[in-house]
């Protein structure tokens, strides 16, 4: 079973995910705007724009940066 949550991120501002269970999987699906996702074990930044999707593994810490006005669809998957 899954669940899911929205989150707005505006303009410069920067969100920690996984909001709740760091153990657990889940993916992120921009609904609107652009940001920029980082993967803590990873060191680029990635682009964020509309109708992208990408998976946050289980354990990972991750960091999403607005760029234009974000909202955020966060998955978290059984």
């Amino acid at each position: 079973m899954s669940t899911s949550q929205q989150l707005r991120v505006w303009p410069g501002e920067r969100l920690l995910l996984p909001i709740e269970n760091a153990a657990a999987r889940y993916l992120l699906r921009c609904v609107q705007g652009e940001g920029y996702l980082r993967i803590m074990s990873c060191a680029q930044r990635q682009a964020i724009v509309r109708g992208d999707e990408r998976l946050i593994a289980g354990g990972e810490i991750a960091t999403l940066t607005g760029k234009k006005a974000m909202l955020i669809e966060l998955k978290k998957l059984s």
